[in-house]
C-alpha cells in the first residue's frame, strides 16, 4: 500500500509542469466578468465553480520547503466572511471542521501568544486582524516534525464585492520530514482544509454549499491513525 502511494506522488511529480502550464492558461484565459469599479476573473484559479472538487492551488515548491494554499470564493461581504473567520477555536467555530477532524484547540482564543493547536500539530498565535486574517506560528513539535519550521495563516480578501477565504502553509524542513509531508500529511491537510471551506459556505447561508468527498487514501490515512492512536494507551 506505501508503495502504491509512493508510485502516486511519483507520477504527480511527473505530470506537476503539465497542471502548471494548464493552470497558467486558464488564469490568462477564463472568461472576465464586469463587478464593482473594476474586472474580475468569473472564477478562481483551483475553485472554479461548484464542480470543483478542491480549492488547492497549484504551487511548486522544491522538497526544502512546503507552500500549500487553498482559497474558495464566498459569494458574501467581506464582513460576514471576517465574522466566520474570527469564530475559529472558539465555542461556536463556525470555520473549523472539528464534527470530523480534531479540533482546533487555543489557551487564549485568538489573541497573540494564545498556544495550542490541533492533534499533534503544536503553533502560536503571532498575529491577528480581525475580520481579516490569522496568522499561527508552528511551535516545536516532536517526533519527525520537529523541523516543521514556518507558518500557516487565514485570510479574508475582497474580490468583486465577494469574499475569498484563504488558507497558507509557508515552511522550510528538511527532506525527511519533506516526504512525511507529501505522503502522510498533506492529503489529510487537504481533505481538512476542504471540509473546513464547505463548513464556511453552510455558515456564510449559500443555498447549495459543496460537500467535499475524501479520496480513497484520505480514508486508509484516517484509519491508520485511529488504529496508532488506539495502541498508544494499550502500550502505556
Amino acid at each position: 500500500c506505501a508503495q502504491r502511494i509512493l508510485l502516486c506522488d511519483h507520477i504527480a511529480t511527473i505530470l506537476l509542469p503539465f497542471l502548471m502550464t494548464m493552470q497558467f492558461f486558464l488564469a490568462t484565459h477564463l472568461p472576465m466578468s464586469q463587478a464593482g469599479d473594476g474586472w474580475c476573473p468569473a472564477a478562481t484559479i483551483g475553485s472554479l465553480g461548484k464542480e470543483s472538487a478542491m480549492s488547492k492551488l497549484l504551487i511548486f515548491r522544491w522538497w526544502r520547503a512546503v507552500l500549500n494554499v487553498h482559497e474558495r470564493r464566498l459569494p458574501v461581504p467581506t464582513e460576514t466572511a471576517g465574522r466566520i473567520l474570527d469564530s475559529l477555536a472558539s465555542a461556536d467555530d463556525l470555520l473549523w471542521p472539528r464534527e470530523k477532524w480534531p479540533p482546533m484547540v487555543l489557551d487564549r482564543g485568538l489573541a497573540p501568544g494564545s498556544r495550542g493547536g490541533h492533534g499533534l500539530i503544536r503553533y502560536e498565535v503571532s498575529e491577528y486582524v480581525p475580520g481579516r486574517r490569522v496568522e499561527f506560528e508552528f511551535g516545536p513539535m516532536a517526533g519527525r516534525l520537529r523541523t516543521f519550521r514556518g507558518r500557516h495563516y487565514f485570510e479574508v480578501l475582497a474580490r468583486c464585492e465577494q469574499s475569498i477565504l484563504r488558507h497558507t502553509i509557508d515552511v522550510d524542513t528538511d527532506f525527511a520530514t519533506w516526504t512525511r509531508w507529501k505522503l502522510l500529511i498533506e492529503p489529510l491537510h487537504d481533505a481538512l482544509l476542504e471540509d473546513a471551506f464547505d463548513k464556511a459556505e453552510r455558515k456564510a447561508g449559500m443555498p447549495a454549499p459543496h460537500r467535499s468527498v475524501w479520496s480513497l487514501r484520505v480514508h486508509l490515512l484516517r484509519w491508520l491513525v485511529r488504529r496508532q492512536s488506539a495502541r498508544k494507551p494499550q502500550a502505556a
